[in-house]
């Protein structure tokens, strides 16, 4: 990670890591640690201010919070367009997964529909 990128200079990033993580010295960074070896998600979340939480994280990030059940919301975004190819998608988990949501709203605009689904 990039502690020099403008997200973390700025003020409005934070990491999130195990307490075994090495991680450089970045002043005016905040590194949030949680768990002894991987990220212990839920514990995470506890320690983070506020009442909603954004993540727009990878599919790898996206697939640990579902496993954990911590995604209340999901907001997708469908293209007019037709992709293929073997990159990750929403999510990439290495269990068998099935959590309901119910649709919420939809936009479209120029043929993009813009979704929400909630718990």
């Amino acid at each position: 990670v990039d502690l020099t990128t403008p997200l973390f200079t700025g003020g409005a990033g934070f990491l999130v890591v195990p307490e075994s993580a090495v991680v450089a010295d970045a002043p005016g960074v905040d590194i949030l640690r949680c768990g002894s070896d991987a990220v212990d998600l839920p514990r995470a979340l506890t320690q983070i201010d506020g009442e909603f939480l954004q993540l727009e994280g990878g599919s790898v990030l996206n697939a640990a919070m579902i496993e954990a059940d911590l995604v209340d919301e999901i907001n997708l975004t469908i293209s007019p367009l037709v992709v293929g190819g073997t990159g990750p998608r929403l999510i990439q988990s290495s269990m068998d997964l099935l959590h309901r949501y119910q649709l919420a709203h939809v936009c479209e605009d120029d043929g993009f529909l813009f979704l929400r689904y909630v718990r």
